[in-house]
């Protein structure tokens, strides 16, 4: 068992937190402080997701579509170590919280930039395809 990933204080952070979500907070972000077992770890969730949901509400799934749509592309593309490289840093974000003012943050950033340049590249290239008209070259026939 990996140290950290299972463990109960963690799992019931989470719980926690999704418990004091309602429709306004999902869309806002919900305030740590009042979610009162966080006050023994001084409203830290240890949790970047959670962290980010909670500064941003809504608009942080922008960070997090990207980020998700690089690694499927680069899946795709098979550049599988590279892939699991960026699947084991969001798995670590998502059991500590590191995104903040240190080089994870730079690196998610990173990630997410990649992400919305990959996004825009394909549908470029989507939307060349569907705008070129298919030519179909007469055949001879004998």
């Amino acid at each position: 068992m990996a140290r950290g990933l299972e463990d109960d204080a963690r799992s019931y952070i989470i719980l926690s937190y999704i418990q004091a979500i309602n429709p306004l907070s999902f869309i806002f972000g919900v305030d740590l402080e009042s979610i009162s077992f966080l006050s023994q770890y001084n409203y830290n969730p240890h949790n970047s997701y959670i962290s980010l949901h909670a500064a941003f509400g809504i608009i942080s799934f922008l960070f997090y579509v990207p980020a998700g749509y690089y690694v499927v592309r680069e899946l795709i593309d098979r550049h599988m170590g590279y892939a699991i490289c960026i699947v084991a840093y969001l798995l670590r974000i998502g059991t500590d919280s590191v995104i903040g003012f240190n080089i994870l943050s730079f690196i998610f950033l990173t990630l997410t930039l990649l992400g919305l340049q990959s996004m825009a590249k394909d549908l470029k290239i989507y939307q060349r395809n569907i705008s070129e008209p298919i030519l179909v070259k007469p055949q001879l026939s004998v």
